[in-house]
């Protein structure tokens, strides 16, 4: 069904309000995140943002989808290769890439996404495959065992595996971001090596039985 001009006029101006938040939480990070200074931003009164959002959490959680969408086309991008283990690799690089560059998105992500490893175990298959960035890797994850590079068992399914990834994504981008200067490491070579030698483990596992 086509959208009435109301509703194309109401939508840019939720993006807009959404834009306006993430540079906010770009430049002074969540801590101090204000709808006040969003409105103003925005050329808002306060009041008037509950018109597009409910609340402050509501707000962020759209910056969150945001930043989350804005990630996905970087990682379709990535160039299927050869083996797909490799392609596992280039997949979670591309993903602290992009983390590094927008270090905003590891803030959202803890506090919007139900894949931080705290909450890892409070959901199930489906809801983590919901999101289209889950489904990405784990459908990588699961080519990968399909092909035989990957040994499947009650410790290493698809779930296990997916966890050790993100959780290793996870704790790597938390590091460099929050921990390190930009210049202090290649963090590319020794991102490569880390998830690397974590794959080529599993693929061992295979080789050994």
């Amino acid at each position: 069904m086509n959208k009435s001009p109301r509703e194309r006029r109401q939508e840019r101006t939720r993006q807009d309000i959404v834009e306006k938040a993430f540079q906010l939480i770009r430049e002074n990070g969540l801590e101090k995140f204000s709808l006040r200074e969003v409105a103003r931003r925005a050329d808002f009164s306060p009041a008037g943002l509950y018109e597009y959002f409910s609340d402050k959490d509501d707000l962020i959680r759209a910056v969150s989808i945001e930043s989350a969408n804005r990630l996905l086309p970087e990682l379709e991008a990535v160039p299927r290769q050869a083996q797909p283990d490799a392609y596992v690799l280039e997949l979670c690089l591309a993903f602290l890439r992009y983390a590094r560059r927008e270090p905003t998105y590891i803030g959202l992500l803890s506090r919007n996404n139900p894949c931080v490893a705290e909450q890892f175990e409070k959901y199930t298959l489906p809801d983590l495959l919901a999101d289209p960035i889950t489904r990405l890797f784990h459908d990588a994850i699961q080519e990968c065992i399909e092909a035989g590079v990957f040994l499947e068992s009650e410790s290493s399914g698809t779930l296990d595996i997916f966890y050790g990834l993100w959780t290793m994504c996870l704790g790597m981008i938390f590091v460099q971001v929050n921990l390190f200067l930009p210049q202090a490491f290649d963090f590319e070579a020794i991102d490569r090596l880390a998830l690397g030698t974590f794959l080529a483990g599993l693929a061992h596992q295979s080789d050994d039985v």
